[in-house]
């Protein structure tokens, strides 16, 4: 095997400018009988995205996403279900989306897609303000069941979440004085909940959902919201609950870590309590949970947090912003930054293992499934893991 990443070496200092060993602030626990973490890296290729029959040569994909350890691969045209642990595709969708021109330019492009029992839902948006943006849904045989168009036609999808069979939708328009609206559709795709936010509300934009028992916690830019699944209605989560998640949202053992701009809060969601709350630099993606750890990259670098207090325990420097959430695999912590530059970072200890170019152009998206490492941007490819 030629490894792609190797660990640090004395033959000078790291490209980011650093003076070379740990690039993080160590927690001061660390004592000589602690068990040693990673000294090195290395990634052997195992598949890319052209090797996949159902896309063409060249191809970029416009995003993938991880479903209990399937990816799904979305080009403009389809959407792949890939089982990355046999390098083999598995059903394929044909979107069938609105198209124009001699030369087969697309007017609805994809925005995002979801998986909920083995069905698909996809989200669209147009090029044109007057045609409004659309929900489909896509069957276990991998026809289109039902389309949703939404009631406003200037408000794009921003967040779309599938449980039982309904489907919850958040949308806004664009600007610092966006307006926004929340949908509810049932199993047939049709709507049985709305709710409409004007430009002059606090709220523009929605980032992410979360389901827990049955409320469906949202995640804004503006006031802190949850819906009762039950009784089809719209809360203020801080008037009722007395808590205020706020966005990017991971749920792990019914606590809920959420990182709105430039804090890093811990809920927990069956007492209604907030565990901690904590400053950080701002931040825009949901962080990575580990056993111990939560780790956020940011506008500067990498961050480890303690999980149970969010103290910072280290922070490993950048070039630039990662604008991703953090892949993590076998103890090793994944970015890519804004200057297309790689990191592997110990968990643990903020330890730097490696900081180079990324091997994959563009690369906005890092995913983890199992030991591997997958690297989308202007290609997509994908690694086994190797620590050492």
């Amino acid at each position: 095997m030629q490894p792609l990443l190797e660990g640090d070496s004395d033959d000078g200092d790291p490209t980011d400018g650093s003076t070379g060993g740990s690039n993080g602030e160590s927690d001061g626990d660390s004592t000589d009988d602690d068990p040693a973490g990673p000294e090195s890296v290395s990634l052997e290729e195992t598949w890319r995205g052209s090797e996949i029959d159902a896309f063409d040569e060249p191809f970029h994909p416009r995003f993938i996403r991880s479903v209990d350890e399937t990816l799904y691969i979305t080009s403009q045209t389809s959407i792949v279900e890939f089982d990355p642990s046999t390098g083999t595709q598995q059903r394929v969708f044909d979107l069938e989306l609105v198209e124009y021109g001699e030369h087969g330019e697309f007017r609805e492009r994809v925005l995002d897609c979801t998986v909920f029992d083995d069905e698909l839902y996809v989200t669209t948006e147009f090029d044109d303000d007057e045609v409004a943006s659309r929900v489909h849904k896509y069957g276990s045989s991998t026809e289109r069941e039902w389309t949703y168009e939404l009631e406003d036609p200037d408000h794009w999808i921003n967040a779309i979440e599938v449980t039982s069979g309904w489907v919850y939708i958040g949308a806004s328009t664009s600007g610092s004085d966006a307006e926004g609206s929340f949908t509810v559709l049932n199993q047939q795709g049709n709507s049985e909940f709305y709710e409409y936010w004007p430009p002059d509300d606090d709220l523009n934009s929605f980032q992410d959902f979360v389901t827990h028992d049955r409320f469906l916690y949202i995640g804004t830019l503006g006031p802190p919201l949850v819906f009762d699944m039950e009784a089809r209605t719209l809360l203020n989560t801080q008037e009722e609950f007395g808590i205020s998640p706020g966005r990017n949202f991971t749920l792990v053992d019914d606590i809920l870590y959420a990182a709105p701009s430039s804090n890093l809060r811990a809920l927990d969601l069956d007492a209604r309590e907030e565990l901690y709350d904590v400053s950080v630099e701002r931040h825009t993606r949901p962080p990575a949970v580990l056993d111990d750890r939560v780790i956020i990259g940011n506008s500067t670098g990498l961050y480890g947090h303690d999980r149970s207090t969010g103290e910072e325990l280290w922070y490993a420097r950048t070039t630039d912003g990662i604008e991703d959430s953090p892949a993590v695999i076998d103890g090793v912590a994944f970015g890519v930054d804004d200057h297309e530059m790689l990191y592997a970072v110990d968990v643990e200890t903020g330890d730097l293992l490696y900081d180079d170019d990324a091997p994959v152009s563009r690369a906005d998206q890092t995913v983890s499934i199992g030991s591997e490492l997958v690297l989308a941007g202007e290609r997509l490819k994908s690694y086994s893991v190797i620590t050492e």
